[in-house]
């Protein structure tokens, strides 16, 4: 799988290997795992993750989701991906698409998501500030 790197963009930029390299590193050490651990649940020599945290190799797409749920992480945060804080907590992807395209939405039904979501924290007890 020579040079089967993914080429992710985000607003037309792409993640430098270093950048990749460093977020797994954290998210390996976060989750008290060595590099020989993720080198054998990923079926590889140690030596090829220490080479993919110094940013010298490129983590082949394959691998990605792979880490991300062995190591407990959401692929946004293993590729290092920020996303806006509101009300200092940082958003996820999902929820911003899922806001975006409520935005689209007409004044009345968005009226009606609104009060499904009311109704939804009621039912759970969460309290009206989420």
């Amino acid at each position: 799988m020579k040079n089967c790197g993914i080429i992710f963009g985000m607003n037309n930029s792409t993640i430098k290997n270093e950048d990749l390299g460093l977020a797994l590193a954290k998210a390996r050490q976060n989750a008290g795992f060595s590099q020989l651990k993720v080198a054998d649940f990923l079926g590889a020599d140690y030596k090829t993750i220490s080479a993919y945290e110094k940013g010298r190799r490129r983590i082949p797409g394959v691998y990605l989701l792979r880490l991300a749920k062995e190591l407990n992480v959401s692929l946004d945060e293993l590729l290092g991906m920020e996303f806006p804080k509101i009300d200092g907590r940082t958003r996820k992807a999902s929820a911003l698409k899922i806001l975006d395209e409520i935005e689209n939405f007409s004044q009345e039904d968005e009226k009606v998501i609104l009060g499904m979501v009311d109704s939804i924290k009621q039912k759970y007890s969460i309290p009206a500030s989420i």
